[in-house]
């Protein structure tokens, strides 16, 4: 088949996929921060988590709700900030998928 390139429209169209993590992530407050600087400070010194939940009941640190700390909030945010770190660090490649090439012979529909 001939094709006349001044009579026919090329297209060239393709779906993409993209996919973010940082999308969907809250920000960390700055005392949340500090909490979990904290936290991970004094694990590194070897205490457990009742003894840092006993450290910043003492010293005038309350959870981010208000609440007294016990070892399970302790817990729980290294854990979470762990888990949140894996996600948001998470790369998503982009996918390209139904990529196709049509050609419109505008000379068979009567344009030209």
């Amino acid at each position: 088949m001939s094709v006349l390139w001044g009579k026919t429209d090329v297209f060239f169209s393709f779906d993409v996929t993209c996919r973010s993590s940082a999308l969907w992530v809250a920000k960390y407050s700055d005392y949340q921060k500090f909490l979990h600087q904290t936290i991970s400070s004094l694990r590194k010194d070897g205490l457990n988590f009742q003894q840092i939940a006993d450290w910043l009941n003492e010293n005038g640190y309350s959870t981010v709700r208000g609440k007294r700390f016990r070892n399970t909030h302790v817990h729980s945010i290294i854990k979470k900030k762990s888990v949140r770190d894996d996600r948001v660090g998470k790369n998503y490649p982009s996918l390209f998928s139904n990529c196709r090439l049509e050609l419109v012979d505008k000379s068979l529909v009567g344009e030209v």
